[in-house]
Order: C-alpha cells, then structure tokens, then sequence
C-alpha cells in the first residue's frame, strides 16, 4: 500500500 506512494522502491525489492 505505501509501497506505492513512495514511488516503487520499496515495491521493486518486495516484487524481486
């Protein structure tokens, strides 16, 4: 959910 507001960084690591 705020993967998506930091703008993917965090969401890059989670989906890698």
């Amino acid at each position: 959910m705020a993967a998506h507001k930091t703008g993917g960084q965090n969401a890059r690591k989670k989906v890698q």
